[in-house]
């Protein structure tokens, strides 16, 4: 039984380096794709509520109450959701290849 498990322990070993650098790099990848787009995403909306608001406080006042403010910060919120859902789907598939 301890041969068995020293073949057990040092075939673990040798993938291990493998699988955490595939690991550590889909996460950064992700990560930084991430920041960069959520960045993005922001500066957009920000950009669209300024052009909103430039029309007047009672305009915005309206569009406020008839709810498409919270309708544009919903569907940056989902845009962003689908993208990290993405990004997650495409790491797990760099670290599961072999």
């Amino acid at each position: 039984m301890p041969i068995f498990l020293g073949f057990l322990w040092s075939a673990f070993a040798a993938v291990l380096p493998s699988l955490v650098g595939r690991v550590l790099l889909a996460l950064g990848i992700g990560a930084v794709a991430y920041t960069g787009l959520d960045l993005l995403v922001n500066q957009g909306e920000q950009l669209i509520l300024d052009q909103l608001n430039a029309g007047g406080a009672d305009v915005y006042g309206l569009l406020r109450y008839l709810g498409v403010v919270a309708a544009i910060k919903m569907h940056t919120a989902t845009m962003l959701s689908i993208v990290a859902i993405l990004m997650a789907e495409k790491s797990l598939k760099v670290v599961a290849k072999t």
